[in-house]
């Protein structure tokens, strides 16, 4: 039976990032699935501090509350909240210097910073999380890749995606599902928006071939 938290959890992100949801469909261990679900679960979370907070102060306090949160339970101690429990401790251990590297990333964007940076860090993680040894390099450009054609920046996705579609290469097979949104970037590159069934299309479509 599956775990509430978990179904909460996936619905949750289901509304919220649809994009990224689509991508953990193609995780077939459900438990790894879950765990990748309460990643993405995370970023979400912090991406909203900076709208919540009213001051950069409120914000930094705020991501210090997470990172010793991750910290608490890397070491043992409780899950502060659900998913940091259903990460598991032995993903937050292993990943604790990727996430910091994603909160680090958000706190610099209280300050007004716009950048891939998160967007790296996260998708490292996701890779790291499916395969203990996916490569950070495999995914750097594809994270990239997925800043600039959400921000429109036609130009530097396109760049970014042509190195992507090699790199990506590098992946085990079953860390391909963390980047395998990015075969949406072209499309957002160019302000369309594809629909649910384009969206399961191009993602499904670029899982089989394991490309982008």
């Amino acid at each position: 039976m599956s775990d509430p938290t978990d179904l909460t959890l996936d619905a949750d992100l289901h509304r919220r990032d649809p994009d990224r949801w689509l991508s953990s469909r193609f995780v077939t261990d459900p438990a790894q699935r879950a765990r990748l679900v309460a990643l993405y679960t995370l970023d979400g979370e912090w991406s909203r501090v900076k709208a919540a907070a009213k001051t950069p102060l409120a914000g930094e306090i705020r991501f210090a509350w997470w990172r010793e949160a991750l910290e608490r339970f890397a070491a043992g101690g409780p899950a502060d909240h659900p998913a940091i429990g259903a990460l598991g401790a032995r993903a937050a251990q292993d990943l604790q210097l990727l996430l910091q590297q994603v909160i680090d990333a958000r706190m610099d964007e209280l300050e007004g910073e716009q950048g891939a940076a998160s967007d790296v860090a996260l998708m490292a993680a996701a890779a790291r999380l499916l395969d203990p040894a996916a490569p950070e390099a495999a995914t750097h450009h594809a994270a990239r890749a997925w800043f600039a054609a959400r921000g429109g920046m036609a130009e530097e996705a396109k760049r970014s995606l042509a190195t992507a579609s090699v790199s990506v290469r590098a992946l085990p097979v079953a860390a391909f599902p963390a980047v395998a949104h990015v075969a949406l970037a072209p499309a957002y590159a160019l302000g369309r928006q594809p629909g649910e069934f384009g969206k399961r299309l191009r993602i499904t479509w670029a899982v089989l071939r394991g490309r982008l």
